[in-house]
Formats: C-alpha cells, sequence, structure tokens
C-alpha cells in the first residue's frame, strides 16, 4: 500500500518536459502542472484535481498502464503551491 504522504515529493515543473498525467492521462505542455516523485517515479498532473484524486486512490493509478479517470476528475488550473 503507498503511503503518499510520506512518499511523494513534489518537485519543480518548470523544467519539465510535456507529458501525460498520470491520473486522467490528457497532455500536460512541457514546464505546466505539477510533478512529483513517488518511489523514484516521475509523476505528473495536469491540475490539483488530478493530484488530489492520485492521493485519494494511488493504487488505482501506480499500477494503471492506461490512465484514466473516466470524466471523474474536474480540471483546474494548475497549484502554484500543494501540500500533500
Amino acid at each position: 500500500m503507498l503511503d503518499v504522504g510520506e512518499d511523494l515529493v513534489l518537485i519543480d515543473s518548470s523544467g519539465q518536459p510535456a507529458g501525460t498525467c498520470a491520473a486522467c492521462g490528457q497532455a500536460i505542455g512541457a514546464g505546466e502542472g505539477i510533478t512529483a516523485l513517488l518511489g523514484g517515479r516521475l509523476l505528473r498532473f495536469r491540475c490539483s484535481g488530478c493530484l488530489g484524486s492520485f492521493c485519494r486512490d494511488p493504487e488505482r493509478y501506480a499500477a494503471a498502464e492506461d490512465y484514466c479517470c473516466s470524466g471523474e476528475t474536474r480540471h483546474e488550473s494548475p497549484a502554484s503551491e500543494w501540500t500533500v
């Protein structure tokens, strides 16, 4: 079981290339979104809502091959500061 409260470390997204959201599967532009490290794995999130969804049920997303929230996430602007 993942303990995202202790294992998830947020890092600066400004130097990150374009990627895919680990929660909803949508594209994230270079330097945008929220970037985190979890057990040595780099994860990108489109917005604070996606990060919140991941934190509520990390097992659902961490093992997934095809990341998708099936429309469950309301996408907001990326958070400038986020505390897990």
